[in-house]
């Protein structure tokens, strides 16, 4: 009869990995759990000697430790960063929208979620730096910026667990969370082609075009194509003195039958200019409205889900104790749906 296997141990315990790694059970737990201040050499070698042994974490018991913090006499772990540079008073329903989401699902995790300010992203803020790291503050939430922006030497961001809840970062390439807008555009003029529209002309701002990476413009001129249309060139502006300046040439030489508008609070600018054509006016539809007040169909891009997403994300990584993840360049997208008043 051939011998038996020699049985496993059923749970393979810090005390056996301290054992063969000639260090203490501490020491395992804080490589195990990747803490700081470890030395490299002696964190190499508990890793080595777990990995001989066989372990694998164990994703229930990082969850009921996870619960157990929660449960201790402060009422929040700590804090999240929400880190803009768009005056309060000034600051568009997308990023309120995105943070209200977060900010729910922050205290659901037992976070507190802080806005921050900035003044400048493209210059070093030490003092910034140092008011978090005083407050205890590891999680970063990046909204929507003024503009696309750089922000590479803000902080020194290896000290931190960076979450990007907005495209406005142009780098460095953190992890993402944000609004599908490839799905988007394409549900967007889909919606309209079904309503009798071909010639989809888009009209936007270099900004937000940058943001989107183009999306709802390569959109409508993919839809031309695909329905044997010639495309109607996009109104691409730089600020409303151009868009005044070249909208009604551009609608009377392209003649649209429905406008892709970047933006809903301009969706009353460009019906003003409509108010006074002979002609019928084409169909209007927003990339991005808000649900709570619809002036014109289009997409609601579900950003209090974004900001939801971008929360768990976040604090997944603090668990985890993961930082510097720039590289990793994970990206999670939320499909918005299509939306229109009832009237």
């Amino acid at each position: 009869m051939p011998d038996r296997a020699p049985k496993r141990s059923s749970r393979l315990s810090l005390r056996h990995i301290a054992l063969a790694a000639g260090v203490s059970t501490m020491t395992v737990s804080r490589v195990l759990r990747n803490r700081p201040n470890v030395k490299p050499l002696l964190r190499k070698r508990v890793l080595k000697a777990a990995a001989d042994a066989g372990y694998r974490p164990d994703p229930v018991l990082s969850k009921l430790m996870h619960h157990l913090r929660r449960r201790t006499k402060d009422s929040y772990l700590s804090a999240i960063a929400a880190v803009t540079d768009i005056p309060e008073e000034i600051e568009p329903h997308t990023a309120k929208l995105v943070r209200a989401g977060a900010r729910r699902q922050a205290e659901q995790l037992g976070y507190r979620l802080e806005v921050f300010r900035l003044k400048s992203t493209t210059t070093p803020d030490r003092n910034f730096e140092r008011i978090l790291l005083s407050r205890g503050i590891e999680g970063i939430l990046l909204q929507q910026m003024t503009v696309p922006s750089k922000v590479d030497r803000l902080v020194k961001w290896p000290h931190f667990a960076v979450v990007a809840a907005t495209a406005s970062l142009l780098s460095p390439d953190f992890v993402r969370v944000g609004p599908n807008y490839f799905f988007n555009a394409r549900l967007l003029c889909t919606e309209l082609a079904a309503r009798g529209c071909r010639r989809i002309g888009y009209v936007g701002s270099k900004t937000f075009s940058i943001r989107t990476n183009d999306a709802f413009l390569s959109a409508a001129l993919l839809l031309a194509q695909t329905c044997g249309q010639s495309p109607v060139s996009p109104l691409i502006f730089a600020d409303q003195a151009a868009f005044d300046r070249e909208f009604r040439p551009w609608l009377a030489r392209e003649k649209p039958d429905a406008l892709i508008v970047h933006d809903e609070n301009f969706v009353p600018i460009i019906r003003a200019q409509l108010a006074s054509l002979s002609r019928r006016s084409p169909l209007i539809a927003s990339t991005s409205v808000n649900p709570l007040n619809l002036t014109c169909p289009g997409i609601d891009e579900r950003l209090e889900l974004v900001g939801r997403n971008a929360v768990n994300v976040l604090a997944g990584m603090l668990n985890r104790n993961e930082k510097n993840l720039r590289a990793v360049n994970a990206t999670t997208l939320v499909e918005g749906r299509w939306v229109e008043p009832v009237t």
